[in-house]
């Protein structure tokens, strides 16, 4: 009697592009061509980009996963009832990073408090994004400061594993809707993502301009605001 080894075939899969998050269904099937065709066991792996294993994922046929990470494989090997195992067969799959957009304006150009928290605040974040916990991440960020002197306008951006970047725009009027309008439109031209985040800091003077602000802006821009320790924040979808 001559044994063979059975074939492995992964027949489907429910995406092999999915958001982070996102489960994965994998349907794997195995033949054998000899006199005892039976399939007793399946194995399926998660691989490293270059193949080397990281750990099993099931022994059923059918196996549903989540939270794979980045750029990764997945094989599959079966076993026939003579104990032959089959060569191992491999999908690639691919992760969907959502990418997400932090717009920050920081007015604070009335002395009737300081605004260096605010520069302080920028300055902690920078290295979360160059060497820290974001510099991986999908997450980028645009700070719009002012302080109390003249042409102290900054445009502050933020990007995963690099420095931060500041650039000098002379005096903007924080408290206008213009200027609020065009740093939120600025933000998306040139970090598009799935998800917004505007978040809008002022001194206490500041705040009294706030309602008048974002009045002019709501036609444009859909948002709802939440009122959080004596902060406003925007929580908001940027239609494409």
């Amino acid at each position: 009697m001559t044994y063979t080894r059975p074939i492995a075939t992964i027949v489907s899969l429910s995406g092999a592009s999915l958001d982070d998050g996102q489960s994965i269904t994998l349907i794997g099937n195995g033949v054998d061509s000899d006199e005892t065709p039976e399939i007793s066991d399946y194995e399926w792996w998660l691989h490293r980009p270059n193949g080397d294993p990281v750990r099993l994922l099931d022994t059923a046929r059918t196996i549903t996963v989540s939270n794979l990470p980045q750029g990764h494989l997945v094989s599959l090997r079966v076993r026939d009832s003579e104990g032959e195992w089959s060569q191992r067969v491999y999908q690639y799959i691919t992760l969907n990073t959502i990418a997400r957009t932090m717009l920050l304006y920081l007015a604070g150009d009335y002395n009737d408090t300081t605004p260096n928290w605010m520069e302080a605040a920028l300055n902690r974040l920078a290295p979360l994004f160059s060497t820290g916990t974001l510099r991986n991440a999908a997450v980028r960020a645009i700070a719009l400061f002012d302080g109390p002197a003249d042409g102290d306008t900054k445009r502050y951006i933020f990007e995963p594993g690099r420095n931060m970047t500041v650039e000098s725009l002379g005096e903007l009027a924080m408290d206008h809707p213009d200027t609020l309008r065009a740093f939120l439109l600025e933000g998306q031209r040139r970090f598009p993502a799935t998800y917004y985040y505007v978040g809008l800091r002022t001194t206490v003077k500041g705040l009294k301009e706030l309602p008048r602000t974002i009045s002019v802006i709501w036609p444009i821009i859909p948002m709802t605001t939440t009122r959080l320790a004596g902060r406003m924040m925007m929580k908001q979808t940027v239609p494409t």
